[in-house]
């Protein structure tokens, strides 16, 4: 008998109404999703290994049949405990085997588990304490797989076992992957090099060796890849018979705005404002990416975007991701804003209840025609008048359901996405594919790369040194760790700031920001920073972006190889900005430095992202996982780029594949 992927998880033996219900957690309804199912991890399974040679395998998984010889348990206090069962090599004569132990912590009810004289396997990893033990191993089932064999781990939800569910998928494959036609054209599958889909099944549940599971696995992505490319499709058509508000800038607003600015805009700047003038006056919403490298600008295109939607009566939301960046675009554009008419507001976490309330009635009734704010934007009982422009910065850093409840607050609401961490071109057009894509590749008149020197802790005596005689002569400092607390030898952010108030940086004024610090207390500090009362200003990576003070010339980041190079590139780019040379220290591990050197020989962000998408794949160009959700649907690995653009251009060029696959990807909302 052979099941259809769309038929209910119900129809397999073994999957009743409680089974069906435990599988719906974990996003399974129907035995296609089962056979979707791609492994967490996956492992050889361990050999079986006998007691007296357990010592040669410490570390490593491994089985062992043995005997039980007792059982001891042992009260820790606070409510911990430690059952130890005492085991001998069952193949010798009792009493005459070799000896090991099984520990087992706060498990306290396993003490009535183990019978003196049981024989069993068990499997579990061979660890020192101080002698040689397994730690918490478990019964070996006759539905493991074998020594030898490939083990591999799903994603479970309580009440749902790894056996269990493991026998629930195999079942899957077995009645249905003979069946399976593969909707995709032979010579599609020769170019990959990729099997046909009923065969990529079985290697990915039931693999014989590596490269069988990673050949199916890779046609399994392929499938999310399309699913992805033809949802993306989906919502560029939906958008061309949108109704959003059309917010037209005339000559009279451009020159507003640019007379508004306290520099010539680039000719980058200007081709972008041009994009957002064009999209903003259509009644088909704006859906645009804005990409740009650190100092190049993306702010000054967010102010005119907003100025052009009030000016046309309606109102702006700007979201950052951090209370300091929300503010410093606040504290950055109020000014410019009320010049060309603009009524702003700030609304934060950190905003007391009364200015809460105000600014709440304020945008209701239209009083105010823009807010700059962190996630108290997506408060549910925020409303707004007529919110027409949805600007969200550090885009990467908020999922799509996060950034769907600000879009929500109006209709068909005009949406710029920016992001300071480039993404190549292709890659760019692929993952949105349903947005329009603009870079700023140009950098303000005058903006010279900083000096950039990858250094060992042992040469903080000379960047000190260096960094105080800048200070002497009236520049700023920052000063960069990546925790608030000291911990494991490095230093944090409290520990180098009472350091530095005791060097020679201290005459000048040392002030210290991160996530802590009371907001009414930060914004204080910042503008001590930023009016030069302070001349050096440590903080954690909080000041990634967004603090834009022209007096600043060096920066030193300690720690720098717990930070990713895109990381590293945001931070260097807070100095130089009033011209003039500027530099960077990083101070890392050995290990740390190897991997950063890249950095002294380029400035250029978007080389970095290359680097970082040949080196590490997308993932870290998407953001951290669980919230640069652009790609919710990629599977579990790190996607394949060659996939990728396949999936684009099949989705582009055969209508039956969109359709066929759009219909999957609507099935699994």
């Amino acid at each position: 008998m052979t099941h259809g992927v769309d038929d209910p998880a119900t129809v397999l033996r073994g999957v009743g109404e409680r089974r069906a219900l435990l599988l719906r957690r974990i996003g399974v309804e129907t035995v296609g999703d089962l056979l979707a199912l791609q492994p967490r991890r996956v492992e050889t399974r361990g050999p079986v290994v006998p007691v007296g040679e357990l010592a040669e395998h410490e570390g490593s998984w491994v089985q062992v049949n043995v005997r039980v010889r007792g059982v001891a348990f042992v009260r820790k206090g606070r409510g911990r405990s430690l059952v130890r069962v005492s085991l001998e090599d069952r193949d010798a004569p009792a009493g005459k085997g070799a000896r090991t132990e099984a520990l087992y912590f706060n498990q306290p009810y396993l003490r009535n588990a183990f019978e003196k004289g049981r024989e069993v396997e068990l499997y579990g990893r061979v660890v020192r304490a101080p002698g040689v033990a397994l730690a918490a191993p478990r019964l070996v089932r006759d539905d493991d797989p074998p020594p030898g064999s490939l083990e591999l781990t799903y994603p479970l939800t309580e009440g749902l076992g790894q056996n269990v569910l493991r026998s629930i998928v195999l079942r899957a494959v077995e009645l249905t992957a003979p069946s399976v036609v593969d909707p995709l054209p032979r010579e599609v599958l020769g170019r990959l090099e990729l099997p046909p889909l009923g065969v990529a099944l079985v290697a990915t549940h039931r693999p014989n060796d590596r490269d069988a599971l990673r050949a199916g696995l890779r046609r399994l992505r392929l499938d999310s890849a399309l699913e992805f490319q033809a949802r993306l499709a989906a919502r560029r058509r939906a958008r061309e018979r949108g109704s959003a508000p059309a917010c037209r800038a005339g000559a009279e607003v451009r020159g507003a705005v640019l007379s508004a600015l306290p520099f010539e805009p680039t000719a980058a700047q200007r081709r972008v404002m041009d994009e957002l003038a064009h999209d903003l006056a259509r009644r088909a919403p704006m859906r645009r990416l804005l990409q740009g490298d650190v100092g190049a600008g993306k702010t000054v295109c967010a102010l005119f975007a907003v100025a052009v939607a009030a000016r046309a009566g309606h109102q702006a939301a700007v979201l950052a991701p951090t209370e300091v960046l929300a503010e410093q675009h606040f504290a950055t554009e109020r000014e410019r804003l009320e010049r060309l008419g603009v009524r702003a507001a700030l609304l934060t976490g950190s905003t007391n209840a009364r200015t809460r309330r105000k600014v709440h009635a304020q945008l209701a009734a239209g009083e105010l025609d823009a807010v700059f704010g962190t996630h108290a934007l997506l408060s549910d009982d925020l409303r707004f008048a007529s919110l027409a422009l949805a600007v969200v910065d550090e885009q990467h850093r908020f999922g799509v359901l996060q950034r769907e409840r600000l879009f929500a607050k109006g209709r068909d609401v005009h949406q710029l996405l920016m992001t300071a961490t480039p993404i190549p071109r292709t890659l760019a057009q692929t993952l949105w594919a349903d947005l329009d894509v603009s870079v700023l590749d140009e950098k303000p008149p005058g903006r010279e790369p900083s000096r950039t020197f990858v250094l060992g802790h042992d040469d903080l005596p000379r960047v000190l040194a260096h960094v105080a005689a800048r200070v002497e002569t009236g520049e700023s400092l920052f000063w960069i760790a990546p925790r608030i607390e000291s911990a494991a030898g490095a230093r944090g952010a409290e520990e180098i700031a009472a350091a530095l108030s005791r060097s020679p940086l201290g005459a000048r004024g040392v002030a210290l920001v991160h996530g802590e610090v009371p907001t009414a207390e930060r914004l204080r500090r910042l503008a001590a920073f930023r009016d030069g009362e302070a001349a050096t200003l440590v903080g954690t990576t909080v000041l990634e972006v967004g603090i834009d003070v022209p007096r600043a010339t060096c920066i030193v980041v300690e720690g720098a190889e717990r930070l990713g190079t895109a990381q590293i590139h945001q931070l260097r780019g807070r100095v130089g900005r009033g011209g003039g040379t500027s530099w960077c220290f990083l101070l890392a591990n050995e290990a740390g430095r190897d991997r950063l050197r890249f950095l002294e020989r380029t400035d250029d962000g978007f080389e970095v992202a290359e680097r970082d998408l040949a080196t590490r794949g997308m993932g870290d160009l998407l953001g951290e996982r669980q919230t640069g959700a652009n790609a919710e649907g990629l599977g579990d690995g790190e996607p394949d780029l060659e996939l990728w653009l396949a999936a684009r251009d099949l989705v582009a060029t055969s209508p039956e594949l969109r359709e066929l696959y759009a219909a999957r990807a609507e099935s699994r909302r």
